[in-house]
């Protein structure tokens, strides 16, 4: 559920109850309200399927990591990582990002209107990393529900034929900032 819904759903219930109150409703009114917070807190705690993390390193010209973005979301059960992308650009964390036809992150543009891109060979690419682990699964970033508690990590890495790619160490980065919610597209048109 949205925001939106949410919102409308309150004023719904807040109009329903003034209207009660003026027609006399009096102790049923009462029980309607009270009956309708309850249904309002359970909606919003059903919504509400926990906290990630969206965390994305660049490299400067020497190669050491910039932590370009390292925010906390909580997410609506069903969320996927371009939920996660949605909620960074609705939070103002990130003014825009790329998903190639294959599914994967080709760019992301930040607050300060930095782009960032995969370069067109991918000798230069990001890599995506679960909780400091390279993520190795099928799914793609339009497929792959977020789960609780987890770091969702994009490094700037460079391909090299023959040699191993370095991963950025992600246990170096701070703890992330509060950066807001994942909501779930189809759920808010389902509302």
């Amino acid at each position: 559920m949205n925001k939106k819904t949410v919102l409308t759903f309150l004023l719904a219930t807040a109009l329903s109850v003034v209207l009660a109150g003026c027609a006399g409703g009096g102790a049923a009114s009462s029980a309607a309200s009270s009956a309708s917070a309850d249904a309002a807190a359970t909606s919003a705690a059903a919504a509400s399927a926990g906290t990630v993390s969206l965390q994305i390193v660049n490299v400067d010209e020497t190669g050491a990591p910039v932590v370009m973005l390292n925010k906390s979301y909580g997410f609506e059960d069903g969320a996927v990582i371009a939920d996660l992308f949605d909620a960074a650009v609705t939070a103002g964390d990130l003014k825009g990002y790329e998903i190639n036809d294959y599914g994967f992150i080709q760019s992301f543009t930040f607050a300060d209107g930095t782009k960032i891109a995969n370069a067109e060979d991918f000798s230069t690419y990001f890599a995506q990393y679960e909780n400091g682990v390279y993520y190795a699964g099928q799914d793609t970033l339009l497929t792959q529900k977020l789960a609780a508690d987890t770091a969702y990590q994009f490094g700037m890495e460079e391909y090299v034929e023959g040699k191993e790619s370095v991963p950025t160490d992600w246990s170096k980065l701070d703890a992330p900032t509060e950066g807001g919610t994942v909501a779930v597209p189809s759920m808010a048109a389902a509302a």
